[in-house]
């Protein structure tokens, strides 16, 4: 069983966490939990990298 850390505040993650970085197999990402994960993903939704998910109301890449 793997366990995950929250690179910005060290603790555990129980439930979802956000990757930012190229890809989640690449060296370069880092690991949040959904808290500390909060403007990372308003930031990459203001500059339209994520757009609303209508069906499960979760966020999603999109491909430009």
């Amino acid at each position: 069983m793997m366990v995950h850390k929250c690179d910005a505040c060290k603790k555990t993650i129980k439930g979802k966490k956000v990757l930012a970085g190229y890809s989640e197999h690449s060296l370069g990402h880092n690991t949040f939990c959904e808290n500390c994960g909060k403007p990372v993903l308003a930031f990459l939704k203001s500059v339209g990298f994520l757009k609303e998910n209508k069906k499960t109301a979760t966020s999603t890449k999109t491909k430009k």
